[in-house]
């Protein structure tokens, strides 16, 4: 049970002054966000992966009951697989608050094709259109004391997401644009910017994947990512080498526990190539990594996407690009913080035969995770 009290006592408040700030548990986040949603004056846009009703959740359903008596505009848009259980039961509820609900994609098995797999990872809150919080965070009870990274921003970026989620929300089923004018100016100001990285178009996926390959090969200091999930493309695995090959100081922090056991076990292969060449692994010891931080010199990107074939080329994702001084020494004293509480990867993984040949065979259909 998650203590109801928990949003007593937190002195992690955001400073009045900070236009950007950042959460490493969702304790904190929670306490912000529902503090924001009771302040909220004119709406409030969800868009989550996992969406249950539980002890996590249940006190931001409150505050949500509450704003709609305020008679403030509530969209929620989950996905049509991340939040089957909700879907099939809970999200009725919703209807008599005056709450609208969508899901994105929902999963029909009669009629099975291609878009089955394209599923919407992201997870953002945005309210009255001048505050978002963009990271890994998911609405349920077993995330709650998970490492996660969550983005606060108050800045002209809301906007920008606003439109994104709004074309979202209205091609939720259909995954066609129904204002084509319309998304091809928000597609076009996307692919201009340095700052929002989406996967929403094809267009944008290929920006996205380029970017992050030229941002690897451009650090000349470091290169410090933070993953659940390991189960690179070739061609990142490739940047990795060149970058430590050029003497840049190259530190992934894997989980050791993972909620999806295989894929640790699949991360695992990867071990031997990356440590012969000189890339220090960490494994994260003391609750399961969540967080998706990819540092590189002095610029990071937060938020959904991970180090796996689903994020760059399958799965909708947002990832926000951040130089803002106060918030690159953040992500580096949690960095280094994360490391004091994993162990160094040394050699070679001994995985039982089983996990071995379980993986080896799942490799074969790497490109699906």
């Amino acid at each position: 049970m998650l203590d109801p009290s928990f949003a007593k006592n937190i002195s992690n408040t955001p400073p009045a002054d900070k236009t950007e700030f950042l959460f490493f548990n969702i304790k904190e986040f929670l306490v912000d966000l529902i503090k924001e949603i009771d302040a909220a004056q004119s709406s409030i846009d969800i868009e989550m992966f996992i969406f249950e009703k539980d002890e996590l959740s249940g006190p931001i359903i409150e505050s949500l009951k509450r704003a709609s008596e305020r008679n403030l505009k509530i969209r929620i848009l989950v996905d049509g697989v991340g939040s089957l259980k909700w879907i099939s039961g809970d999200i009725h509820d919703f209807k008599k608050d005056h709450i609208q609900v969508r899901v994105f994609n929902p999963l029909k098995l009669k009629f099975y094709n291609s878009r089955v797999n394209k599923r919407d990872h992201r997870k953002t809150v945005l309210i009255d259109n001048s505050l978002a919080y963009v990271g890994s965070f998911n609405f349920s009870i077993k995330y709650a004391y998970w490492r996660e990274t969550i983005l606060k921003i108050e800045n002209p970026l809301v906007l920008l997401l606003y439109d994104l989620f709004s074309d979202t929300w209205y091609n939720a089923q259909t995954l066609l644009h129904k204002n084509k004018i319309e998304f091809k100016e928000i597609e076009k100001t996307l692919l201009c910017s340095d700052e929002i990285y989406t996967t929403q178009t094809r267009k944008l996926r290929k920006k996205y994947g380029k970017e992050f390959i030229k941002k690897m090969d451009q650090s000349q200091h470091r290169i410090w990512f933070t993953s659940p999930y390991f189960n690179p493309p070739r061609i990142l695995m490739k940047a990795l080498s060149r970058a430590a090959k050029r003497g840049v100081d190259v530190k992934l922090i894997l989980p050791q526990t993972s909620d999806i056991p295989f894929l640790n076990w699949m991360a695992q292969l990867h071990y031997p190539f990356l440590i012969q060449r000189g890339i220090h692994v960490y494994e994260y010891l003391p609750n399961v990594l969540h967080a998706k931080t990819y540092l590189m010199d002095d610029e990071v990107l937060i938020g959904t996407g991970n180090l796996n074939y689903r994020s760059f080329y399958k799965d909708i994702e947002l990832n926000i690009a951040v130089k803002t001084p106060h918030i690159i020494q953040e992500i580096e004293a949690q960095f280094q913080e994360d490391i004091k509480n994993s162990s160094k990867v040394t050699g070679d993984i001994r995985m039982p035969w089983y996990k071995r040949i379980i993986s080896k065979c799942l490799s074969i259909f790497k490109t699906s995770f």
